[in-house]
């Protein structure tokens, strides 16, 4: 293949996708590259590569090995992440960021170990139940947490005994919290990767998982702090993942129904994500669908029993909390009549747009009229794809569609997996028939990178308050010269610190 004169990397990358049709049911050659690779056949006619050092031998038998790029991925990932050395939170990711410890340390879910950090009255995420401190919002996050922020107080408890004493516990716990989300986001990053190449999309996989670990908000919201869409993300991933094979056992089965159940306990929104998993997992199994449902009932049996200890409703911490929440972003009630509105917002304002932040999305829906055939193979997407459907409405409903003062299209990192998906099949398809569309879609995703990297470092600016609060002034969400993005790079980047 020769490249046309300035085409540069892009131009490599592109021929370095195979040809062979993928997506169907087939089995991909062991050892066979993941990233964009000329095929084994020129691979064959190299003379033999010079003697390497130790270091590059084992980094070269890493790459050649599945879980060996997994394990590079994952480093990469949470490394690219780590750098900008600060937590990137809000109210709503302080009650997931202190659970973890309260749990580990015996308090179970009350946060009575963190009061000092209100010596006045207590802030509208947490509330006073019974002497305990409780979180309002979900628990699940928190819970999810426990195994990442297991190891982290054990190697701090090995080398200090003091480190949870006064003004060093708020710091060490924002610390692992950050490291905690940082980590469940690498891992979506690597979860992406294994569903694609079971999908068969061996070639253009770990391309793939870096656009989506990377250039969307899995990187500058889900992997700051301890925020709801990580977890959720990564649930979902490994629910595809568990549910892809053709015949599936009841222990797998089993295994994605707490994938399953969990995803709706952590972001109850994505019910809308989940009753449609499960039910097309009752229509396909049947009988054996048995041993999915303990998951998804448990669980949400759990949240249930303990949104009615603590807050005598179903709702949970989410029913007190709304009064607030509406007060606090200048809007009449929970859900809005404007659904297209909110539609547009979510997909299009220039401070929270979904394809504006991420354009790489945009244009793989663009190919799927090409990709579906090859999609429709695997009957778990489908139904999973067609979920975005009651996603997207319930999000375009929401009174508050933007998502407070958060960086760009926050609601929608819970679904980036779904568009991993279908970028995966996009850049295959548009390598063998639309070489435009395929650079198109290299150019969206370094863009994407780009713009998650202001968000890393240069969120939060002066734009959410200044010159008005965004929730209450909410015409500046359409404010094309002033936007979020504009002003960061005004601003420039923070530094780092806790």
């Amino acid at each position: 293949m020769i490249h046309a004169p300035g085409a540069g990397w892009l131009g490599a990358a592109a021929d370095g996708l195979t040809n062979a049709p993928v997506g169907g049911r087939r089995s991909v050659a062991a050892g066979s590259g993941p990233l964009l690779t000329a095929g084994t056949a020129a691979a064959e006619r190299r003379p033999p590569a010079p003697v390497a050092s130790g270091m590059r031998r084992l980094l070269a038998r890493l790459r050649r090995g599945r879980w060996g790029t997994s394990l590079l991925l994952c480093a990469g990932l949470f490394t690219v992440y780590s750098l900008n050395a600060r937590e990137i939170g809000a109210g709503d990711t302080v009650p997931a960021t202190l659970l973890p410890v309260a749990i580990l340390r015996g308090d179970g879910l009350a946060l009575n170990r963190f009061a000092a950090m209100w010596p006045n009255d207590l802030p509208w995420y947490v509330v006073d139940k019974q002497g305990q401190i409780i979180s309002r919002y979900p628990l699940a996050p928190g819970i999810f947490a426990v195994p990442f922020t297991a190891p982290q107080m054990l190697v701090r408890d090995l080398l200090s005994t003091h480190w949870d004493q006064g003004g060093l516990l708020l710091f060490n716990t924002l610390v692992m919290g950050k490291t905690s989300a940082s980590l469940i986001a690498a891992l979506t990053g690597v979860a992406i990767f294994q569903l694609l190449r079971a999908l068969g999309l061996e070639r253009v996989a770990l391309l793939t998982a870096l656009f989506a670990g990377l250039g969307s908000t899995l990187y500058a919201v889900a992997a700051q702090a301890l925020w709801q869409h990580g977890p959720a993300a990564l649930s979902l991933t490994l629910a595809l993942i568990l549910l892809l094979p053709e015949r599936i056992g009841r222990a797998r089965l089993f295994a994605a129904g707490l994938a399953v159940g969990t995803l709706a306990c952590i972001r109850p929104p994505d019910v809308t994500l989940a009753v449609p998993i499960s039910a097309w997992v009752v229509w396909r199994y049947r009988r054996d669908a048995l041993w999915f449902a303990p998951g998804p009932v448990l669980l949400f049996a759990a949240m249930l029993a303990t949104n009615y200890r603590y807050f005598g409703s179903a709702g949970g911490g989410y029913t007190e909390m709304s009064p607030l929440i509406l007060k606090m972003h200048g809007v009449d009630g929970y859900w809005s009549s404007d659904i297209l509105g909110g539609a547009l917002g979510t997909l299009f304002s220039p401070s929270h747009g979904l394809f504006i932040f991420s354009p790489w999305m945009a244009l793989a829906l663009l190919c799927l009229p090409a990709t579906a055939t090859s999609i429709g193979q695997w009957p778990v997407l489908r139904a999973a794809l067609w979920a975005l459907v009651p996603f997207f409405a319930v999000l375009s409903s929401f009174s508050t569609w933007w998502g407070g003062w958060s960086f760009g299209p926050r609601y929608s990192t819970d679904v980036v997996p779904l568009f991993a998906v279908l970028l995966g099949f996009a850049l295959d398809w548009s390598h063998r028939h639309l070489r435009p569309m395929l650079y198109a879609l290299l150019a969206a995703g370094v863009f994407s990178i780009a713009v998650e990297v202001i968000g890393a470092f240069c969120f939060p600016s002066s734009w959410n308050s200044t010159p008005s609060n965004v929730n209450v002034a909410h015409e500046r969400l359409w404010d094309w010269r002033d936007s979020e993005l504009t002003r960061c790079l005004r601003e420039g980047p923070h530094r780092g610190g806790w």
